[in-house]
């Protein structure tokens, strides 16, 4: 089992949407918001793949636990924006091959609320887990300190 921490929030479902119709109007100006928008997500998520020393995987079972600052998203609106752009990055990054049913056997996402650093664990391997067991697991990687690299990466997704 990995595990993946990216600093957040990230984008919602709604963000995206919203970014995807205003790049849709501004087409023939030159690069839209949603492009923006993947190209930095990809990039912070990267970087932290690399820095956190992640393995290619083949085949996958998720378990995704979004912290949010606060309850005013509904849980599709996270998981939808948050999900998409998290797998895409994995392939960006080559450690996931595709993001389709072949290689992504199963997807179990949480939500929970933490005022304090916002973000996604994202626990990759043979199995899942539910919430309690991902939040125990968090936990204990959240008493490692976080490196110089992930650090600036931190920095980086909150600009």
């Amino acid at each position: 089992m990995q595990r993946l921490w990216i600093p957040g929030p990230l984008p919602g479902l709604n963000e995206i949407l919203d970014a995807r119709m205003v790049q849709g109007i501004q087409r023939r100006g030159g690069k839209g918001t949603y492009s923006a928008m993947k190209r930095k997500w990809t990039e912070v998520i990267a970087l932290q793949t690399m820095a956190q020393k992640l393995k290619g995987i083949e085949t996958t079972r998720f378990t995704y636990l979004f912290y949010e600052a606060h309850n005013r998203r509904d849980p599709s609106n996270v998981f939808g924006g948050g999900i998409k752009l998290i797998e895409d990055a994995l392939i960006t990054a080559q450690l996931l091959d595709n993001d389709g049913r072949k290689h992504v056997h199963e997807i179990r996402p949480h939500v929970t609320t933490r005022k304090e650093r916002p973000g996604v664990s994202v626990f990759f391997g043979t199995v899942t887990m539910d919430m309690e067991q991902a939040m125990m697991l968090d936990g204990e990687a959240e008493k490692v300190p976080l490196s110089k690299a992930v650090a600036s990466a931190n920095q980086m997704g909150e600009s």
